[in-house]
């Protein structure tokens, strides 16, 4: 199974690779779009700073007559690297995913565009959550990470990092995680479970779900 970004509610047009017939997904999200803007932002600094350098060392030791090709190469470089920048970044960016279906919790983080890895932890593993912020930078824009324990140890523990909501979606999980053991049949255990809308609550997000099917 392929990829379907379709990331408006209720998901009936998102699916990802490995997800199971009965599985219905109450949340999918990307990282913050700062996030993508930032590592753009600093990879083309990178290249401008390269050109930057480049260009007074040209000068500094070639003649007139040969600066001009300098310039129009750089120009050539800076093209292409501004191109490859921005689709490397943007690949990496839209495949890196969290979703929490019915079942689990899961994430696929794309290290490059041709290379990635996928996490996931069931709900009956989830030891414990915890909702973070680590910079003022995330504080101002509303962003932090999600970090669920695993039962299994370490090595099954979960962190999502540069989530938008962060801290309403851990409180949301909370309820998700209660409900979930306090049920026996785990399988209908969520049956029913409001999913989480980002950015609605209380009663305008209870109108808002009250013709909604997923």
């Amino acid at each position: 199974m392929s990829f379907v970004f379709d990331f408006l509610f209720p998901y009936k047009q998102f699916s990802f690779p490995g997800m199971h017939t009965e599985e219905k997904v109450l949340y999918a999200a990307r990282q913050h779009p700062l996030v993508f803007k930032w590592r753009l932002f600093a990879m083309l600094g990178a290249v401008l700073f390269f050109d930057i350098v480049v260009l007074v060392i040209a000068r500094s030791y070639l003649s007139a007559g040969k600066f001009p090709l300098v310039i129009l190469g750089l120009v050539v470089f800076t093209l292409v690297s501004a191109g490859l920048v921005w689709w490397w970044i943007k690949r990496t960016y839209e495949k890196t995913l969290f979703i929490i279906t019915n079942k689990r919790l899961t994430q696929f983080v794309q290290t490059s565009p041709f290379t990635g890895f996928q996490l996931s932890l069931a709900f009956d593993q989830v030891a414990d959550t915890a909702a973070s912020t680590h910079n003022y930078l995330q504080k101002i824009f509303g962003f932090g990470s999600l970090f669920a324990r695993s039962s299994a140890g370490a090595q099954g523990d979960f962190l999502v990092e540069n989530l938008q909501f962060h801290e309403d979606l851990h409180n949301w999980l909370n309820k998700l995680l209660t409900q979930y053991s306090q049920k026996a049949d785990k399988e209908q255990a969520l049956a029913g479970f409001r999913p989480f809308v980002p950015g609605l609550k209380g009663e305008v997000r209870k109108t808002f779900l009250e013709d909604k099917k997923w």
